[in-house]
């Protein structure tokens, strides 16, 4: 998506708050990488065990990995009766109601391709980050949340969006850890990056002492 954003559309991100997501790229995680990662995050320290060592995940880290804000103010998202109209004007991009209902990452991907500076093109633009970077949704279609948010879509570095993350990631882990065989809904993309930055972090202290 980052490579076919038009200059306008980029423009945009850098505006409100998500400039660094366009030096973001990431082709794909390795199923058994991303699964051991799983086992390591403690939802209720909120921390990575490893080799027995808690290290805790803070909001700054969100923001050293994916490059996201960490506003003052806390996202909330309003209930689908009180957006009706945003969400009805957002459907109304889909051919069908059925088509508005079973939407992927990838549909949304190909209408930003073809959208100017609109309101739709950056609810699809938080649509498609919410449910790349910050969460998956259990079933193929996306999670439409996004949709409900409270605030001004050009103002989005006022919010935290690696405190919803992290958020998101303690829910998610203890609803997987009840039941591991479900869907991991939190953010693989997140964990697994800090955990190799961690470890590169680690080698390089590794070898730095034994030059010394």
């Amino acid at each position: 998506m980052i490579s076919d954003l038009t200059e306008d559309q980029k423009k945009w991100v850098e505006r409100t708050g998500f400039g660094r997501l366009l030096d973001f790229t990431l082709e794909l995680i390795p199923a058994n990488l991303a699964y051991n990662v799983f086992q390591i995050f403690d939802p209720n320290t909120v921390s990575l065990n490893l080799n027995n060592e808690l290290i805790p995940i803070m909001e700054e880290d969100v923001y050293e990995v994916l490059g996201l804000p960490c506003g003052r103010e806390s996202i909330t998202l309003g209930t689908y009766d009180y957006y009706r109209s945003r969400i009805d004007e957002w459907s109304a991009q889909f051919k069908t109601e059925k088509e508005s209902t079973q939407v992927t990452v990838a549909k949304l991907v190909q209408l930003i391709k073809n959208q100017g500076l609109t309101q739709n093109f950056k609810f699809n633009f938080l649509l498609v980050l919410s449910n790349v970077l910050i969460g998956t949704p259990i079933y193929s279609y996306i999670d439409r949340q996004m949709l409900r948010l409270h605030g001004n879509l050009d103002e989005c570095y006022r919010y935290n969006w690696a405190e919803f993350l992290i958020s998101y990631l303690v829910s998610a882990t203890k609803s997987w850890n009840e039941n591991a065989s479900s869907h991991f809904r939190g953010s693989a993309i997140f964990l697994t990056v800090r955990i190799i930055i961690i470890y590169i972090y680690q080698f390089i202290l590794f070898r730095t002492s034994n030059n010394y």
